[in-house]
């Protein structure tokens, strides 16, 4: 049962050409059940946090997935030609 988490959500490719059994063959970006629950491998947000990406990612534009934590997001921003974060998430405090 899935409790809803995949009512909306995205599916990430990746490897899964050369996956074989129990290796994994889909990566969602799903809604997320909440604390103490995990996923088995996916990215879970909540369910009005899911709707923002899910409206605006064109598959069509060939998007890559970033996932890092604030801070090395930010470092590395320059360097990997990143664009600016959303004005929605905070910066982290200076000095990290």
């Amino acid at each position: 049962m899935t409790n809803g988490q995949y009512r909306l959500g995205l599916a990430i490719e990746h490897e899964h050409l050369a996956a074989g059994p129990g290796d994994g063959s889909c990566v969602f970006i799903h809604i997320w059940l909440g604390p103490g629950i995990g996923t088995s491998g996916c990215t879970a947000m909540r369910d009005g946090d899911v709707e923002d990406p899910a409206r605006w990612i064109d598959a069509r534009t060939t998007p890559i997935l970033v996932q890092l934590p604030q801070s090395e997001y930010l470092r590395l921003q320059k360097r990997w030609r990143l664009p600016d974060m959303p004005a929605l998430l905070p910066k982290p405090p200076s000095g990290k």
